[in-house]
């Protein structure tokens, strides 16, 4: 027991004998000092002995839960009948991927029985024991279930069963898992989380040949069209991406994605099982560095490690499936170690254009539907899909749209797409958006200039199977991570880049352009109405705005980033109840927040006698801090990097975006210098057959071919590129006679078009075409990325006038009545 001794004003008691103390702690006007409480810390180790006894219970309660039954009622289990008797160590329990993966099983256990063969659905991915608390882990269901069906027990090592051979463990109701997970990098993440259990409550286990195998299936087929027996299996994309770039008719393959398990038919499940030792891999023990390895996955402490780990993978490694056993280090460093970096690439963007992956393919759909009119989210998740070779379920596609057009204060600084319909709002951080099947969007205006077309001819764009799908990268004419901000939770890394202000980004590009130094640039949210105030280089304190009133009221306009009306009311709530203060009302428009907060006269007369405002926005939770200090993104090289502040962000997509204008530039004239071939030989054609130099009528196409040949003319083979030049050299495309080359560009012109009006018209366009192309040819590409700044400048200065055209017409109807505002 901890007893202290101090002095209540004013108390209260319960009866006339003063026995109970009814003071409310908030009227106490006391507060103990960080000294005092550390004091009491360290001389009665009061924390420690509360951990110890917590530990101790949660220890019981978990050995207590898992003891062994030969019946077991499990939900979903379908238990094998030799399962907790004699012939237990015999029996195999097959761990599923989900409900539609168990149905494959038990098309399986039609081939192999169900005596010694039992199917249980895991729901989703494990829980990471290996720094979870045993509170945790006690209220996990999936946990709990496993370890009643298996038998295990949390008082048991296993290690006294070491001496029997192979994997039975008498103990056990199952003498073997057998892991059956979708061939993708989820799946493998599901099966390091089991494995990861394992070893952290039963290393023992692990060191017992067999007693945790895999279930591997093809993730992807090829079936060749000649053939259809011929069928070739690849249980990774690194191996089918292997062979497809070694065969040159990848046409003469039928190719199939298996989604998940739940692809595959119950015939080719009861096959798989036919050949069960082909898709079975034992797991192997081979020395402690199988133990290191899982520990440098999931460990907690080990992240720095694990940065260096994945940071240090050597790009188109992969396991070996075609042999029958395979180590747990193996395992963790040439197949775990894909889903690590495929988690990453999915939530940390660009450094670039701001993308992850799943936006860049929705932004390429909407470009590629020119989706300038509304259409459902539903639906246009569904068009993404099919035109970016996207292999995943629909779902997250549609949450991604969701995110990217949404435009509530701290959301997006400048939406990509619009929101038609409600898409949620600062009251619940988004949450409250409706349905996808209910709301409709398109592009917004802005993003076809930020994201300029004719960037689109020099983009290097990714293949799926022969279809070209989004770029591997945009290159928008402003850095994207900073006007959006970016946040996302890898493995091994995380990211967290605040929004800054489009026109101060703008005014950087512009300086650097100029060769001068740009200016640091603070934090910055669209529609945020509160104060920004920079502590250090890397941290920032964001304050709401709030003021008191009359009647000892306090009246709060603003809220920090993050924070939602509805969390914010529940944290006023505790307040009331805790006596802090009496009540609150709310009074908030769509985009604007209002509490009224009525407080007691002496609460807030000690409040606003001390020194600074700084006690009460920290008790009203009016302050957050920003940082810099987590800001990782994939740099221009695709490499995971660090970034220190937004400056260093500009410098390296400056290089990228120049390099990109240097190419446009040279692509635009290279086009110009082929319609301006086209234009010439179009009118010098009008003339010849205008004069009856030459005739068309009565002669094949391969004779007026050779004739225009023989006249000089540009063949279509040498106008397709735009890197044709003014001089044609027409023996790179034909060695013969000229027969075999296309004139379709003039022999599809129609007859009524070969006239001299024609001719005219045609010098007419030419003299443009070359007058614009001595233009390029002239300007500096620094300035021409200046014109395009002076226009997205120009649109986004309107919107932003608009809202604060918006916000004052807001003050004038609800008007602001204070005696003082905290933190001015």
């Amino acid at each position: 027991h901890v007893f202290v001794n101090a002095k209540v004003p004013n108390p209260s008691f319960d009866s006339q004998t003063k026995e109970t103390l009814k003071s409310k702690p908030p009227r106490f006007s006391a507060e103990l000092s960080q000294r005092f409480l550390n004091e009491i810390v360290a001389k009665t180790g009061i924390v420690e002995r509360v951990a110890d006894w917590e530990q101790a219970r949660q220890q019981t309660e978990l050995i207590r839960k898992t003891r062994r039954r030969n019946r077991v009622n499990i939900p979903k289990l379908e238990d094998a009948n030799f399962a907790g008797g004699t012939q237990s160590g015999d029996c195999t329990l097959i761990l599923t991927e989900g409900d539609s993966a168990k149905a494959l099983a038990r098309a399986g256990l039609e081939i192999v029985g169900r005596d010694k063969f039992g199917v249980f659905p895991l729901r989703g991915k494990l829980l990471n024991v290996r720094d979870a608390s045993h509170e945790k882990i006690l209220r996990n269901h999936e946990i709990n279930a496993i370890k009643q069906i298996v038998g295990l027990q949390h008082d048991r090592t296993y290690e006294e069963d070491e001496s029997t051979e192979g994997s039975s463990v008498p103990s056990l109701r199952y003498g073997r898992i057998l892991l059956m997970c979708d061939q993708d990098h989820d799946g493998s993440h599901i099966k390091g989380l089991f494995i990861n259990m394992i070893h952290r409550f039963w290393p023992a286990l692990l060191k017992r040949e067999g007693f945790i195998e895999e279930f591997i299936t093809p993730i992807v087929k090829a079936t060749s069209k000649r053939s259809k027996s011929k069928v070739i299996e690849f249980y990774t994309i690194l191996e089918y991406e292997k062979w497809k770039n070694e065969i040159s008719n990848i046409g003469n393959w039928k190719i199939k994605y298996y989604k998940g398990l739940g692809t595959s038919t119950a015939a080719e499940g009861r096959e798989y099982f036919r050949n069960f030792n082909r898709h079975r891999i034992k797991f192997e023990y081979k020395d402690s560095s199988d133990f290191t390895a899982i520990e440098l996955a999931f460990s907690h402490d080990l992240a720095d490690k694990r940065k260096e780990w994945l940071r240090n993978h050597i790009q188109g490694t992969h396991r070996d499936h075609t042999k029958p056993v395979v180590t747990y280090a193996d395992f963790i460093n040439l197949e775990l170690i894909l889903f690590s970096i495929a988690n990453n690439l999915r939530a940390i963007p660009s450094v670039i254009d701001g993308l992850k992956p799943g936006q860049r393919k929705i932004l390429f759909a909407c470009f590629k539907r020119n989706l300038r009119n509304e259409v459902k989210v539903a639906q246009l998740s569904g068009y993404v899909a099919e035109h970016t070779g996207y292999h995943h379920g629909e779902v997250s596609l549609q949450g991604t749209i969701v995110n990217m057009a949404q435009d509530y204060v701290g959301a997006n600084n400048l939406p990509l797409l619009c929101p038609i319909g409600q898409y949620g709002t600062r009251h619940a951080a988004g949450q409250d958006s409706a349905s996808v099947r209910y709301i409709f969007t398109h592009l917004d205006p802005l993003s076809h200039i930020l994201f300029h077309s004719e960037d689109n001819n020099v983009l290097e764009y990714l293949d799926d199977d022969g279809l070209s799908v989004e770029p591997k990268r945009y290159v928008p004419i402003i850095p994207m991570v900073l006007v959006n901000g970016a946040s996302g939770i890898g493995t091994g890394f995380s990211s967290n880049v605040p929004q800054y202000n489009p026109l101060d980004i703008i005014e950087n590009l512009r300086l650097k352009i100029k060769s001068e130094p740009m200016k640091p640039m603070m934090p910055w949210y669209r529609g945020f109405r509160g104060r920004t105030v920079q502590e250090s280089e890397s941290q920032f304190t964001q304050f709401g705005v709030a003021s008191i009133g009359k009647y000892s009221s306090i009246s709060i306009h603003e809220l920090p980033i993050g924070k939602s009306t509805e969390s914010y009311k529940e944290y006023l709530t505790k307040l009331s109840s805790s006596g802090f203060i009496r009540r609150f009302t709310e009074h908030h428009t769509e985009k604007h927040v209002h509490f009224e907060v009525k407080i007691s006269r002496e609460t807030l007369s000690k409040y606003l006698n001390s020194e600074s405002d700084e006690p009460m926005l920290r008790k009203l939770r009016l302050r957050k801090t920003i940082s810099t200090t987590n800001m990782w993104l994939f740099d221009s090289n695709g490499k995971i990097k660090k970034y220190h502040n937004p400056l260093e962000i500009i410098d390296e997509y400056f290089d990228v975006r120049c390099a990109l204008y240097y190419r446009r530039k040279e692509f635009q004239l290279a086009s110009f210098r082929t319609l301006i071939n086209r234009l010439q030989n179009r009118s010098k054609f009008i003339d010849l057959v205008s004069s009856g130099k030459l005739i068309l009528r009565n002669q094949s196409k391969d004779q007026l071919s050779k004739k225009l040949f023989e006249l000089n003319f540009v063949p279509d083979e040498l106008l397709s590129s735009p890197t044709t030049t003014t001089t044609t050299d027409q023996s790179s495309v034909e060695s013969g006679d000229g027969s075999s080359l296309s004139y379709d560009y003039l022999l599809t012109m129609q007859i009524l078009s070969l006239t001299q009006d024609r001719i005219v018209a045609l010098e007419k366009q030419l003299q443009e075409t070359t007058k614009k192309m001595e233009a390029l040819e002239k300007m500096d590409v620094l300035d021409l990325w200046s014109l395009e700044l002076d226009e997205i400048s120009a649109r986004i200065s309107k919107l932003f006038q608009a809202d604060d055209l918006e916000y004052q017409l807001y003050l004038k109807k609800h008007p602001k009545e204070s005696i003082k505002s905290l933190n001015n």
